[in-house]
């Protein structure tokens, strides 16, 4: 499985001398079998903290430290979970569709 931030969400001067505190990130996982690849993607929302003890400034972040954050709100076995599901059902498809007209309509 991989976890990517796709975007960080930032107030640029909420907190005086802490900018762009990050309160939200858009984050993608993925996994694959080999063949198949599932995708879940979310919004993870923080709230501001004791930015005294431990505010990393915004262009020192790195998204190991992000993803920690993302995970904390969404644990990686849960996401593991919800990807092998969509890869099983994408290797193990339920039989096909058929539309057919109500048969009282006698088409």
């Amino acid at each position: 499985m991989t976890w990517n931030v796709v975007t960080l969400h930032s107030y640029p001067q909420s907190i005086p001398g802490k900018p762009n505190y990050v309160f939200g990130v858009r984050w993608l996982a993925t996994a694959t079998d080999g063949t198949n690849q599932a995708e879940h993607n979310g919004h993870a929302i923080f709230q501001p903290k004791d930015v005294d003890s431990d505010f990393t400034p915004y262009e020192t972040l790195t998204e190991d430290q992000v993803i920690a954050w993302v995970q904390e709100q969404y644990p990686e076995e849960v996401i593991q979970q919800l990807l092998q599901e969509k890869i099983d059902r994408m290797s193990s498809p339920p039989e096909s569709l058929v539309v057919t007209p109500p048969p009282w309509t006698n088409s």
